[in-house]
């Protein structure tokens, strides 16, 4: 909740600084070189917002996906040298929608970006685990 309630005010504080911005071109916004510098000014800084909440918004997603993948990790066997075998249990993407709460067209999606950042591995088609070193250490 607190982190939710600090990007919030991230997010006003960066609308405040583009209004205060705003109050400051104005007398040059006025003429027409000013105003297509201004409008093309608050698109980019619109635009960098918008892709700033959506990165995100996905990166809680994907989060969620991760986490359920996570829990699913079986330990076993602690080997003399120290440390335990682990590995991933596949789950079908039915199964990791049904536990999140998501969407499988999302799911799938967060699943994309969490294996181009090799975070998970697919085995067939439609079994997805997490992508865990074989070998932890207590």
């Amino acid at each position: 909740m607190r982190k939710r309630n600090r990007e919030l005010v991230r997010m006003r504080e960066i609308l405040l600084s583009l209004w205060k911005f705003a109050e400051a071109v104005w007398p040059f916004a006025k003429t027409v070189s000013g105003a297509v510098a201004a409008i093309l000014t608050f698109s980019y800084a619109a635009s960098r917002l918008m892709f700033d909440l959506l990165d995100r918004l996905r990166s809680r997603w994907d989060g969620k996906v991760q986490e359920f993948l996570d829990s699913n990790v079986t330990k076993s066997i602690h080997m003399p040298t120290g440390g335990q075998l682990q590995k991933g249990n596949p789950k079908s993407v039915a199964e990791i929608a049904s536990s999140t709460g998501f969407s499988e067209k999302r799911v799938l999606a967060s699943l994309k970006r969490l294996k181009l950042k090799r975070l998970v591995t697919s085995d067939s088609p439609g079994s997805w685990k997490a992508n865990v070193p074989h070998l932890t250490s207590d």
